[in-house]
């Protein structure tokens, strides 16, 4: 997966949801990766995506964008 330009950092140290998210999908796209998954019938997909619910979790991304959201209309929209 490396030649593939995929981080060589182990998967848990990446603790920023977005690189995560980047790393997580160029490695389910790589043939070696879709092969062993499906061997192990989805779990490899299924463990990473895991992991990102979990980054979404303590990172709170989903407040996040909905902040973003909700500011950047604010200041489109004014009361």
């Amino acid at each position: 997966m490396f030649d593939a330009g995929i981080s060589q950092d182990n998967l848990l140290s990446i603790g920023s949801y977005a690189k995560y998210s980047i790393v997580a999908s160029k490695a389910m796209q790589v043939e070696e990766f879709k092969l062993k998954n499906d061997k192990g019938n989805g779990m490899y997909s299924a463990a990473l995506n895991s992991y990102q619910s979990f980054l979404a979790d303590v990172t709170q991304v989903s407040i996040k964008d909905d902040i973003d959201v909700t500011w950047s209309s604010k200041f489109r929209h004014p009361s």
